[in-house]
């Protein structure tokens, strides 16, 4: 029978949930609007404090948008440091009842999105390289999973591409590509607009992430965590990174799944995937959750929708875009844990493509993915009777940013919008780690150090970074769950 009827709600009762946390109940006032507010309280206005470190924080990103390159290290490494600084503050406040107006926030958040859309990418190219596939389609009728930039020299976008892409098909899923046709098709000849259509996309999946983000938590914690984020800000927006989308897409599936929608959450992970399959990370994850939580038969159906959406999204752009999804995978980045031990073993090879022998990267692959896939599995069973799946979710995509082998500064949105809106402060400071510490990795990339200081760094930013962000996250996946609240699992209703 299903809970709802008896409760008059017509939707189904997940135990566990808070229902004030799902949106159920009435909306807080403003003055109540923080986590752990009651209706009742009074209201106990936050002081200069938070607009004070909001401030500094959001000019601190800001200076790494406009003259980030030209920055002393350590003004840049200031500049990350000041918006974890800013969430402790939010963080703390709320932990004591003090409420702050986020009017300051948003304000802050909705400037440097604005700033992020109009300057051109500070760093990463690959916006061309979703531009120059985009254009395969929209304007040489060819597929991108069969062609590279390489065969479309005379395209006027060619030589925005980077270098070492021009050679590369796309790795993207086919939701992906239709929209990068899309915009290529709506852009014509102008780089501006090709430009703008994609850092655009990527800041409205930011605001609409920040929208659901704060009808769910209710915090201004919780928007810092996104929104007054370098991270998110410089890389994703500002380089129009299409893993915005993938966190969005994350999001959408964690707070279906919490209000027994299986179907529509499986749709979203799929959509997710169909951008970047790494999404699928999340599937296990949320598919365990459910079947404890709320039944098999709702586990059914998020498997099925997952499945099919994946399958029809695949099956339309043709075998092909399945063959390149490993195309990079024997590439290394210089965040990756295996960079360093690769090195020490002698697979570096600059007679060979991409400077790595394929044979000891090959071997690292596999045992990446065997390794990401039984921490996936491992948090998806310890994580099944939390009352909610945010958490469980978050640490599964964090296993791979700490054994993939191609690690990339914005990769972390993939979990960040869900870590904003777990109600553990485990997945939020696993995001402030991850912020400041993979931008710092390649924050040195640009410059020219010292010869002495040079082999230093290769040791920090390829050695001791990784292994510290190792061990917090063994820390993390180890830490013994959350205490499931008593209510019986429920079956779904029939």
């Amino acid at each position: 029978m299903d809970r709802s009827a008896s409760l008059g709600t017509g939707r189904a009762q997940v135990p566990g949930v808070d229902p004030a946390r799902r949106g159920d109940a009435p909306e807080p006032s403003p003055d109540q609007a923080h986590r752990g507010s009651r209706p009742g309280d009074p209201p106990r206005p936050a002081g200069a404090r938070a607009a004070l470190v909001t401030a500094a924080a959001a000019g601190g990103i800001a200076l790494l948008l406009v003259v980030e390159r030209r920055l002393p290290i350590g003004v840049t490494f200031a500049a990350l440091a000041l918006p974890p600084l800013a969430w402790f503050t939010f963080a703390r406040a709320e932990r004591g009842g003090i409420r702050c107006d986020p009017r300051v926030l948003v304000a802050a958040i909705g400037g440097l999105l604005l700033l992020a859309v109009a300057l051109p990418p500070r760093g990463s190219l690959d916006l061309w390289s979703y531009v120059m596939y985009g254009r395969m389609v929209s304007h040489h009728a060819s597929s991108p999973y069969l062609h590279v930039p390489n065969d479309f020299r005379t395209d006027p976008f060619f030589h925005r591409v980077a270098t070492g892409w021009r050679n590369t098909p796309s790795v993207y899923g086919p939701v992906f590509t239709a929209v990068a046709a899309l915009g290529s098709f709506l852009a014509g000849g102008s780089a501006l607009a090709a430009r703008l259509f994609h850092q655009g996309l990527a800041a409205i999946a930011v605001v609409v992430a920040l929208r659901l983000i704060w009808t769910r938590t209710r915090s201004t914690a919780a928007l810092a965590l996104l929104g007054l984020n370098p991270l998110v800000i410089v890389s994703v927006v500002n380089g129009g990174h299409n893993d915005a989308l993938v966190g969005l897409a994350l999001l959408g599936a964690t707070l279906l799944a919490t209000t027994d929608r299986p179907g529509s959450a499986g749709v979203c992970v799929a959509l997710g995937a169909l951008v970047k399959v790494t999404a699928l990370l999340a599937a296990p994850v949320l598919l365990v959750w459910i079947a404890y939580r709320v039944g098999r038969r709702a586990a059914a159906n998020f498997a099925v929708a997952t499945a099919v959406t994946v399958a029809l999204g695949y099956a339309i752009a043709g075998w092909a875009a399945v063959t390149t999804i490993g195309t990079n995978g024997g590439m290394v980045s210089r965040a990756s844990l295996w960079d360093l031990p690769l090195t020490w073993a002698g697979a570096r090879n600059r007679l060979v493509p991409g400077g790595w022998n394929p044979h000891w990267t090959d071997a690292a692959a596999a045992v990446s993915v065997l390794l990401v896939g039984a921490i996936v599995l491992v948090v998806a069973w310890r994580r099944r009777r939390d009352a909610e799946p945010a958490e469980a979710v978050a640490l599964a995509l964090c296993a791979y940013l700490v054994f993939g082998m191609y690690v990339l500064p914005w990769y972390v949105i993939w979990m960040i919008p869900v870590a904003a809106v777990s109600t553990g402060r485990l997945p939020h400071r696993l995001v402030l780690l991850f912020s400041a510490l993979l931008p710092a990795v390649y924050a040195v990339k640009a410059r020219a150090l010292p010869h002495a200081v040079a082999p230093v760094w290769q040791w920090v930013g390829s050695g001791l970074v990784p292994v510290a962000l190792l061990a917090v996250f063994a820390v993390a996946v180890l830490a013994r769950p959350a205490a499931p609240d008593a209510a019986p699992p429920v079956t779904a209703a029939t």
